[in-house]
């Protein structure tokens, strides 16, 4: 397996006005390190996020030409089973292996958070032409698929500021925008600013951590230019 990164995220609501240009409130962890491990090999990745010595989300993702699972081990109750990705169509299970919901993807390209970086670098020419580009992600608690739009918003000689957006006006109502700033071939994600997979606590009510931070070291973003996700 080659190793990605571990970087050491400050969460400061500084870093982020900084390097993004973004109003940010400092939330109640914002003094809190937050760490992020990736590694990956040909057909997989595995991706850790862990804060003040504890992890609060570690997964798994396999591939080939005929299908993609997505395994969380360590998450929120909520969180934790496997989603498995074909052709056609995206299915949650739980630890049990019992099917907890199934919604069609028909032909249109999905976006995991895990997969953010990714996503964007196999679809970096369109974006910096500046066609959007619409996909769909899991929704835990709607159980299904949600429409979202990703999009390059500036771009300069080094760097390339891209969002993610909520793809219909009822997803405005549920999600705000997720910035993240790349190099100019984003192949390193130098800066992100929203909601990650990561839950904000093991326990209680499911809630999702909001990262917002300038990256100390820049997180290398693998090259999958052919995937079953898009």
């Amino acid at each position: 397996m080659k190793q990605i990164n571990n970087p050491s995220l400050k969460v400061t609501c500084l870093s982020i006005l900084c390097g993004l240009g973004l109003n940010i409130s400092a939330p109640s962890w914002a003094s809190e390190p937050i760490n992020m491990v990736a590694s990956f090999s040909k057909n997989s990745k595995h991706l850790q996020i862990s804060q003040s010595g504890t992890t609060l989300y570690d997964v798994h993702a396999l591939w080939s030409a005929e299908s993609f699972s997505l395994s969380v081990t360590t998450g929120h109750e909520k969180q934790q089973g496997e989603i498995i990705i074909n052709n056609t169509s995206v299915q949650a299970f739980n630890q049990q292996g019992d099917l907890l919901w199934g919604d069609e993807r028909v032909d249109q390209k999905v976006c995991l958070p895990e997969f953010l970086g990714e996503f964007i670098r196999a679809h970096i020419e369109p974006l910096k032409q500046g066609k959007s580009i619409a996909c769909v992600g899991p929704i835990i608690k709607a159980k299904k698929l949600a429409p979202f739009k990703i999009y390059l918003e500036e771009q300069s000689k080094n760097e390339l500021l891209v969002k993610v957006a909520p793809g219909s006006i009822g997803m405005w109502f549920f999600m705000d925008e997720i910035a993240i700033r790349m190099n100019a071939d984003a192949s390193k994600i130098l800066a992100y600013n929203g909601v990650s997979p990561a839950p904000k606590t093991l326990h209680g009510k499911m809630a999702y951590l909001n990262i917002s931070t300038a990256l100390e070291k820049p997180l290398d973003v693998a090259k999958i230019d052919s995937s079953i996700l898009w």
